[in-house]
């Protein structure tokens, strides 16, 4: 898209001044994302919600409203730098639609802050245990079915493998060939991810999405926000654990195609998880805390499950780039699985206050 037409879906949005320069920004695999830059020099940011995935965007603009309201209520400085805030558009409405541009969305920069790709300290690790564990402390009262549901079973694990199934039924022979190791993997350990999921854990609103570089840090690596609120909605907090260990235990990238590196850090799990409880311990059931350790396996399959789905479908999902790289993304997930349950028993510790500085 020209940038003359970004700087004319900009300007549908009450920014008080002409949008002068928009460039691509952040490395998302979802939604467009552009930084825009204004007369006065303020910043925002513009993205276009992929509808094809998030079909109710009146849903998800009002559940992302709900929550960073609800997370203002609690915070007493600083306001704009530790939540999200969604500028409206000039007719007053959370997002702008335009017949063959689609649905987009305006957010305040939240300057001089940066996020990560990869854990490279314990203490990084600590704060985003922290930063996790307070935005579930700030929402922990707030009612879970006021949110609206953005993308139905989303970490549900019957729903996943039915995808799965389907797309083993139209795959192509070639990438199911290639993908052989990774099927079978994916089915030797379906049993033990029911197990799991039969265990009664409480309803909660979370952010199903807690990769490392959905926290924000400010210059000195202190925590400043969670962001990437687009499937924030009822669930269940050993998912969000599990899901921000997947990525800050990760000593490798995401998509490295040399699983050598792709290790298991456990100092990065424990700093994590003294984070996380001193935040939200005292919140936790003990049900919930037991979840934990486990629940790191769980959502790690989830989403290689999710990879190798899309890959098998012939990537209809993630953006890639090249014909391989859902099947790496997947390969990456499976070894990080396998990394996880040669140190299980360090990891299955007791979550609670003795961890806690």
């Amino acid at each position: 898209m020209s940038e003359n037409k970004l700087i004319c879906i900009a300007d549908q949005f009450n920014i008080g001044h002409k949008a002068v320069e928009i460039i691509p920004f952040g490395s998302g695999h979802i939604n467009d994302t552009y930084k825009v830059t204004c007369t006065n020099k303020s910043e925002f940011i513009l993205q276009r919600i992929n509808h094809q995935i998030f079909t109710d965007v009146d849903g998800l603009m009002s559940n992302i409203e709900k929550v960073t309201h609800h997370i203002r209520s609690k915070i007493s400085t600083d306001v704009d730098r530790a939540t999200l805030t969604v500028i409206p558009t000039k007719n007053n409405e959370l997002y702008y639609y335009q017949q063959n541009l689609g649905y987009w969305r305006l957010y305040k920069m939240i300057k001089d802050a940066k996020t990560y790709e990869q854990t490279e300290t314990a203490e990084q690790a600590f704060q985003c245990g922290m930063g996790f564990g307070e935005f579930h402390r700030q929402l922990a009262d707030f009612p879970p079915h006021e949110l609206s549901e953005t993308i139905k079973g989303f970490h549900c694990l019957e729903n996943r493998l039915q995808q799965f199934e389907h797309a083993l039924k139209h795959a192509e022979v070639g990438r199911l060939a290639m993908a052989k190791p990774e099927i079978e993997f994916i089915n030797g350990r379906i049993a033990q991810m029911r197990d799991f999921v039969a265990l009664e854990l409480p309803k909660r609103i979370t952010h199903n999405d807690t990769k490392l570089n959905n926290i924000m840090f400010d210059q000195q690596d202190n925590i400043l926000c969670v962001i990437d609120l687009d499937t924030v909605m009822p669930g269940l907090v050993a998912y969000d654990f599990g899901d921000a260990i997947r990525t800050i235990g990760n000593t490798g990238a995401e998509d490295e195609k040399d699983l050598s590196k792709i290790q298991f850090n456990l100092t990065s799990y424990h700093a994590f998880a003294e984070g996380y409880v001193n935040k939200m311990g005292a919140t936790l059931t003990p049900l919930e805390l037991e979840s934990l350790p486990f629940s790191c396996r769980y959502i790690t399959y989830i989403i290689g499950l999710r990879f190798l789905t899309d890959f098998l479908s012939n990537d209809v999902y993630f953006k890639t780039k090249y014909a391989e790289h859902n099947l790496v993304r997947c390969r990456t997930q499976l070894k990080l699985i396998s990394e996880m349950e040669a140190v299980f028993d360090q990891m299955n510790i007791s979550l609670n206050s003795k961890i806690c500085r």
